[in-house]
């Protein structure tokens, strides 16, 4: 691992990161103009120079703030997405790549993007992407109304768009779509930068991986490996050196604070005491986990590896709130929030999309209180209960049309071995926790390292 990482100026205007919070929280340091936005959406829309044209406020996410654009006489209305550059230009790059990847590629209803701008660089001072609004209202607005022949229902179509994204989109490496055009683009500026072609899309190429772990705070900032990555070890050991060199910023942050360092390093993120304190033991577990690696991910994957289908792109936030459903027909309009969608391995998938997730209730609790005496603490255990009852019931559905589709397609449903595939969920999902508790993580990382020595002793 590298001893000096090196740090480089970025431009993020409009963002700072909140530190005391691991991890960081993206904030806001200037809001989006309304006039401005007006004025660009109308560049890009049917729209008369006389027709006056409305932007109301939609929704906000930690890094987004959508707003609806529509005009009197004008049936259809259209959304505005204003970011914050937490990985400037090839976030948005990426997320307009992918989202029209899905579009020709599959039956998946995705919005249509009609223009977009990645880079802060323009009138309104942030990226932004105009796209249709698709009709409908969000699952999250009717799901409690809805029965569970309605809920199924849904779940069937998810499941099915699920398998198309498993299966009917492999690739050879890990890391994130782009246009072609975007990357030589992008080289020209970086020389670091790699990518390469998708089978015969000659136009869409995967490039660096866009993902949280890799861009939070200064991580974006830091000289990283992005990829495209085309082994586990890889994949993993760049995650590794990322968490490392974030902790190495950390002591050079508080050598800033101090007076003895580069403010730079300040400008962009609060700098967190606490944390800074924890670093020698974060380190150490770090360490920990950096001998168990190769056991975990060797260098030289299994013979029987698909180099050629290893690797599927997977949307990692099916909330109740990213599915558009007709409310009267109960249906599904569209999949929405394909930012940061990568190209992963399978093993790090998870079995069932984030809205079906959560204990498992195989009994269905009693009613729900309806007397007033009745405390709220109880009726709000009762309805958690139910939630988890019936996500375990829909569960079930959902397997059961996976197979259904296995069964009547050429897709097939090929995981790793499931011990093996575990246990490289919770390397990653432990280095991933470190910063929270890094002595756990520690202890975690010793045990396994004996755990599979031993196995190894015996086999």
């Amino acid at each position: 691992m590298s001893p000096t990482p090196a740090f480089w100026n970025l431009e993020q205007p409009g963002l700072y990161w909140k530190g005391g919070l691991v991890p960081p929280t993206p904030k806001w340091t200037k809001e989006p103009s309304l006039d401005i936005i007006r004025r660009v959406s109308r560049q890009h829309l049917p729209v008369s120079e006389e027709q006056a044209i409305d932007i109301t406020f939609l929704s906000a996410g930690v890094t987004n703030k959508l707003y609806t654009v529509s005009w009197e006489g004008q049936p259809k209305s259209y959304v505005f997405r204003v970011s914050l550059p937490v990985e400037p230009f090839y976030k948005t790059e990426s997320e307009v790549a992918t989202m029209r990847y899905v579009r020709y590629s599959t039956t998946i209803p995705v919005p249509r993007i009609l223009a977009y701008n990645s880079s802060t660089e323009n009138e309104l001072g942030f990226e932004w992407i105009l796209m249709d609004k698709l009709p409908g209202c969000t699952l999250r607005e009717v799901w409690r109304e809805w029965g569970q022949d309605e809920k199924a229902s849904v779940v069937r179509e998810v499941a099915g768009y699920v398998a198309q994204l498993r299966e009917k989109l492999r690739f050879a490496s890990e890391g994130n779509l782009y246009y072609r055009r975007a990357m030589e683009k992008a080289a020209k500026e970086d020389i670091d930068i790699r990518y390469e072609s998708v089978g015969e899309f000659s136009h869409v190429v995967i490039g660096p991986i866009v993902a949280p772990f890799f861009f939070t705070g200064r991580r974006a900032r830091m000289q990283r490996n992005r990829g495209p990555f085309h082994s586990d070890h890889e994949y993993m050991m760049a995650q590794m050196q990322v968490q490392v060199d974030d902790m190495e910023f950390l002591l050079k942050s508080r050598a800033a604070s101090a007076g003895e360092g580069d403010e730079e390093v300040n400008s962009i993120i609060e700098f967190d005491e606490r944390l800074a304190a924890d670093v020698p033991e974060i380190l150490e577990a770090c360490s920990s986990l950096n001998s168990l690696l190769p056991y975990i991910f060797p260098p030289e994957p299994p013979i029987s590896v698909d180099f050629d289908h290893q690797y599927i792109l997977h949307h990692a936030d099916l909330s109740l709130t990213n599915i558009m459903v007709d409310p009267d027909r109960f249906r599904i309009t569209g999949l929405v929030d394909w930012e940061s969608v990568n190209i992963h391995p399978r093993w790090e998938e998870k079995t069932y999309p984030q809205f079906l997730t959560g204990p498992v209730v195989e009994e269905k609790p009693p009613p729900l209180p309806l007397s007033e005496e009745d405390k709220d603490k109880d009726k709000d255990k009762i309805q958690e209960r139910l939630d988890n009852w019936e996500k375990t019931m829909l569960r079930q559905v959902f397997d059961e049309e996976l197979g259904w589709i296995y069964r009547r397609t050429s897709f097939q449903d090929s995981t790793q071995d499931e011990e093996w595939a575990k246990r490289k969920r919770e390397f990653k999902e432990h280095l991933e926790q470190v910063e929270f508790s890094p002595e756990a993580v520690k202890k975690w990382a010793d045990e396994m390292r004996v755990r599979i020595e031993k196995e190894r002793a015996d086999t």
